[in-house]
């Protein structure tokens, strides 16, 4: 199981076009910091499998020499998971597909009210519950988003290991925590800033340290803190089994 991350940046990417802070100043510099809206490449087996369709998604494929994909899936219908969709429809237009997309029901109705048009050509499908697909199991479930509503991540399992990919939730009840995010080699969370000082009301997604008492609480084997926001110098260091993402990381989760 081959995960690469085409891109790390919250919903407005690092640099922000308008901002000076010290971390978008660097990410126009050297770089580091640099970063896209979210997705992520699974590959298992010789299958590639897409996790979410921002906005710069043909761009991160072209880097990455993708040229075709088995399916995708996305976690949920906000447009920094699926500005980019419409590549997805428009590489099956020209390649012939087929090509399906799994959506999360809730996610599916609201993202089909903005594109309805994407079932005439790309196979696009509501998920209810866990998916096998080339091997894999992917087990969607809804997360709260914060003043965003809701979100989905995915449970992805295959050879008797299991990883969840949630780039959006803030304040997981501990119940939910304990159905999903227990026994995992990898947990993938969203964290956009070290420490969010917006009001409670305002917010959408987990800061750092409210990640790190997650992790302290289930204990997945490695941590990987993607959809950072320029909150987030990755440079500054973090506990012993825990990393933050950038584009183009790739790693075997196992």
């Amino acid at each position: 199981m081959r995960l690469t991350f085409l891109g790390s940046g919250d919903s407005q990417g690092v640099p922000r076009w308008w901002c000076d802070c010290a971390v978008c100043a660097e990410a126009r510099s050297t770089g580091r910091n640099r970063r896209d809206r979210p997705a992520l490449l699974v590959e298992r087996a010789g299958a590639r499998l897409l996790v979410d369709a921002p906005p710069e998604l043909r761009r991160q494929l072209v880097a990455h020499h993708v040229r075709s994909l088995d399916a995708a899936f996305l976690t949920h219908h906000h447009n920094d998971h699926v500005g980019g969709v419409v590549d997805l429809y428009d590489f099956v237009r020209w390649t012939g597909g087929p090509l399906p997309a799994f959506v999360p029901r809730r996610s599916y109705a609201l993202l089909l009210e903005r594109y309805p048009w994407l079932p005439s050509r790309l196979d696009f499908r509501p998920l209810d519950g866990p998916l096998d697909r080339d091997g894999v199991r992917w087990t969607p479930f809804e997360v709260p988003h914060g003043a965003n509503g809701f979100a989905h991540a995915f449970r992805i399992e295959a050879d008797g290991r299991a990883l969840v990919y949630m780039p959006d939730s803030l304040d997981p009840p501990e119940a939910l925590q304990d159905a999903r995010l227990r026994d995992l080699d990898l947990l993938v969370l969203g964290t956009s800033f070290w420490r969010e000082e917006a009001p409670r009301g305002q917010r959408s997604v987990l800061d750092v340290e409210e990640a790190l008492r997650i992790t302290a609480r289930v204990r997945p084997r490695r941590t990987i803190f993607t959809h950072l926001g320029h909150g987030v110098d990755r440079d500054r260091p973090l506990p012993p089994g825990h990393e933050f993402a950038r584009d183009g990381l790739v790693l075997d989760a196992w």
